[in-house]
């Protein structure tokens, strides 16, 4: 079966970002509001006094200006507390025809609320819809982390129920930092014992992250940062199987986690105001979501994020990121266009990967867990 052409687009946009700043962001990560409903202990969004956000149809407006993407996050905070969210979704799929990639997370914790949304999005007839169900450990370490009793049942009620929607993609998302990381074979078994079929395909593993701007968690960083020498990167490699493009990307992005951590440095070239950018909820352009750079507001720009994204502002901090004038991070918000925008280097599976980063055999089998089956890309 033929790709339709907005994938054929997207791949191609991103094979030049290989070579080149595009003349207008293929991805944007959009945080639709900072409010949230969870208490997580390395996430401090929750704390913060919520910014002014722009109104559906000031959303719509926006995009029917700036509608050139091809890949688009919406993020938070926690989304689904945004009862707009369809009428949102909605000025997104009427102006960006080319869109490729829909993709929102949720914590899980309104599972009522999610699907409804979801069921109400998919009815909209997305190019492709992803959801993350964030789930960062077994039960009782996933409560503790965020800090609500029970959230682990919620989470898992939310992904099995949007796991049964037909043209929905959903993932459990699991953040790795100090707290959880030798946890990541019992995490994949607490849920394949309650979920029938569950495959390691639909766990995603990212590295905690540490931001003032993305998270305003920099006080957790003692407690929560790895060290590169006890990251338990062979294991996850052993648990992300190898057989289509998005598990590559996976398995890309964490076999870099242990340079990273050495670092503090991306191993690749960044993305960020070359192929990607990220805006807040009222509206604010950013570098990305780890680096608050404020470049303009769309608002003030008429709605035409080519201004912001031409502006001198933005072409200075583009070439500061060049430099390595940013806080530096590896998050897969940032680090999967970074990695699509070198990947020769990185996708192309030759030479073989050596040292603690390689892993052993990919994909590893354990009770009850499939490698395959739902929730593949």
């Amino acid at each position: 079966m033929s790709l339709p052409r907005s994938w054929h687009r997207l791949a191609w946009r991103a094979a030049l970002s290989n070579v080149k700043r595009l003349s207008f962001p293929y991805k944007l990560t959009f945080a639709v509001t900072d409010r949230c409903n969870a208490r997580c202990e390395i996430c401090r969004v929750w704390r913060r006094e919520p910014r002014p956000e722009l109104t559906a149809g000031e959303i719509s407006r926006f995009f029917a200006r700036s509608n050139g993407f091809s890949w688009i996050d919406l993020t938070g905070g926690e989304v689904v507390l945004r009862e707009d969210l369809p009428e949102i979704v909605a000025g997104i799929l009427a102006a960006c025809r080319g869109l490729s990639i829909l993709h929102f997370p949720t914590n899980g914790q309104l599972p009522d609320r999610t699907v409804d949304v979801a069921e109400r999005i998919l009815a909209l007839r997305p190019p492709s819809l992803i959801v993350t169900v964030s789930l960062d450990g077994p039960p009782e370490v996933h409560d503790s982390l965020r800090g609500i009793p029970g959230a682990y049942d919620r989470a898992l009620e939310t992904f099995v129920r949007l796991r049964a929607l037909a043209g929905a993609r959903v993932f459990l998302g699991m953040t790795v930092s100090a707290l959880n990381a030798p946890l990541l074979r019992e995490t994949a078994a607490s849920v394949a014992a309650r979920v029938p079929g569950f495959s390691t395909r639909e766990l995603h593993l990212n590295l905690v992250q540490f931001s003032d701007h993305g998270y305003g968690n920099l006080d957790e960083r003692g407690r929560a940062t790895l060290s590169p020498a006890a990251g338990p990167w062979a294991e996850a490699l052993r648990l992300a199987p190898a057989r289509g493009p998005k598990d590559l990307l996976q398995r890309a992005y964490l076999r870099r986690i242990p340079e990273y951590l050495a670092t503090g440095r991306m191993s690749v070239p960044c993305q960020a105001l070359a192929a990607t950018c990220f805006m807040d909820p009222s509206g604010v352009v950013h570098p990305c979501s780890m680096h608050g750079r404020p470049l303009g507001s769309v608002r003030e720009s008429g709605w035409d994020l080519g201004r912001i994204w031409d502006a001198p502002a933005a072409v200075r901090a583009r070439r500061d990121l060049t430099e390595g004038r940013c806080p530096g991070c590896w998050s897969p918000c940032e680090a999967y266009p970074g990695i699509l925008g070198s990947a020769l280097r990185c996708l192309v599976p030759w030479p073989p990967a050596t040292g603690p980063s390689a892993g052993g055999a990919p994909g590893r089998r354990m009770p009850g867990v499939t490698e395959g089956g739902r929730g593949s890309a």
